[in-house]
């Protein structure tokens, strides 16, 4: 099956935007930049004669970053729709992401504003540019496929990622070696991911072909149409058979699943006291191990009802972090990081093919689709990771976040439960 995938130029094309933007995601968002910037960033910055700490801006940043791109993904993907400009839009988001990552390869720790805004920047143009890399999926190739295409994207995301990942970090760690300084071999780190991420892109971009042909209309009306068009599809969104149910699911599986991959390592040091060094090569061990959770439920689907197996994800979620609540050791957290990490692609891939499966029927309107799909996800991670710092602060411990994240597992499953079968929802009204 893999092996005929390969095979196709623009499956392969396709999936090698993953491979080009996943460096972002580990490099800038997880792995090398968060640690620089706690390294080189004063504790209490100045900023509109407030002080702030360096962690609440860091957090303001994200955060202005995933509401900027959840407001305007819908009208962007619906405009990108008419237009017949999703590869163009996907190319744009994408150089803005490539060119601001590379920039923080100038942050030395001071214009702190300054550089978060490129930082935020960064996180806009890699969320931006997977609203209209999604869109292609559903036209790729037939239904049966969809499941093995969108694992075959995420692992070879994966396998990038640990790549460079891991190619940026013995840069760091053996930085006197080729005569840098820590901090250079850091700088030198973001740099390398902006030309990785804008480098592999290139293969997407130049053998993509848009549906149709590209179309003029006058600027006001194109306006309107946009905005109609954004309303007609959150119409769907709560009236499709199949979606009404999906859209609550994936919520929820955003809320849990992208909260533990945010706070996965900040848990491991204040819970179980791994090093940073530890923390590293977990979190690029997680990557790899993420590749056969992927094929597997892939293929998983082709036997078992998909509500049956994102409901037994949902539960094997839940369980794990009831386990993630009671862990003692170290032990125990790589034997919970062998789960998660088996789950983690398997989960983020077929969210994403089913999502592409229920929104096949309606061609020529897949990127404002999946803008909603970015939309939800982002007002999800938002609320989780909210929710788990409240609920940190309170208790005092992240292990009652892991608690109420086992809850919103379990209600996930539940939900799951009641998503129609593909076949009953083929006679579904058109618009």
């Amino acid at each position: 099956m893999i092996a005929g995938l390969l095979r196709r130029r623009e499956v392969v094309a396709w999936a090698m935007y993953d491979w080009a933007n996943s460096s972002h995601a580990l490099v800038i968002t997880s792995l090398l930049f968060p640690t620089y910037y706690s390294e080189v960033t004063p504790e209490v910055v100045r900023f509109f004669s407030w002080d702030w700490q360096r962690a609440s801006l860091y957090s303001l940043a994200i955060t202005l970053a995933y509401s900027v791109v959840a407001l305007m993904a819908p009208p962007l993907g619906a405009y990108a729709d008419l237009r017949g400009r999703r590869l163009v839009l996907m190319g744009s988001f994408c150089a803005l992401g490539a060119i601001t990552t590379a920039l923080l390869g100038l942050y030395q720790g001071m214009y702190v504003v300054l550089f978060l805004l490129v930082f935020a920047l960064s996180l806009v143009g890699y969320a931006g540019s997977l609203v209209f890399y999604n869109a292609f999926l559903p036209r790729l190739v037939a239904p049966s496929l969809i499941d093995q295409v969108s694992a075959l994207g995420f692992s070879l995301g994966y396998i990038g990622s640990v790549l460079l990942g891991a190619g940026c970090v013995l840069l760091v760690v053996f930085a006197d070696r080729v005569g840098l300084t820590v901090g250079e071999a850091f700088r030198v780190s973001f740099v390398l991911t902006g030309v990785w991420w804008l480098g592999f892109a290139l293969i997407p971009l130049r053998v993509l072909c848009e549906e149709g042909r590209r179309r003029s209309f006058p600027l006001g009306w194109l306006v309107r149409a946009s905005y109609q068009r954004v309303i007609r599809t959150f119409y769907v969104l709560r009236t499709h058979g199949g979606l009404r149910v999906f859209i609550p699911v994936f919520f929820l599986f955003s809320m849990g699943l992208q909260t533990v991959m945010f706070l996965a390592a900040l848990y491991a040091s204040e819970e179980v006291n791994l090093t940073v060094y530890e923390r590293v090569l977990t979190i690029l061990a997680l990557q790899l191990i993420a590749i056969p959770g992927a094929h597997i439920l892939a293929w998983l689907t082709r036997f078992v009802r998909r509500s049956v197996v994102l409901s037994g994800l949902a539960l094997f979620w839940s369980l794990l972090m009831v386990y993630a609540w009671q862990m003692a050791g170290k032990l125990d957290f790589y034997v919970l990081a062998v789960c998660i990490g088996f789950c983690m692609g398997g989960t983020q891939s077929l969210l994403r093919a089913t999502y592409a499966l229920y929104i096949r029927s309606y061609p020529g309107r897949y990127a404002v689709f999946f803008g909603f799909y970015e939309t939800v996800e982002k007002f999800a991670i938002v609320l989780g990771t909210l929710l788990f710092g409240v609920l940190t602060e309170v208790f005092q411990t992240m292990r009652a976040g892991a608690v109420v994240l086992a809850g919103i597992f379990l209600v996930t499953g539940i939900f799951a439960v009641l998503m129609p079968r593909m076949d009953m929802l083929q006679s579904k009204e058109k618009e």
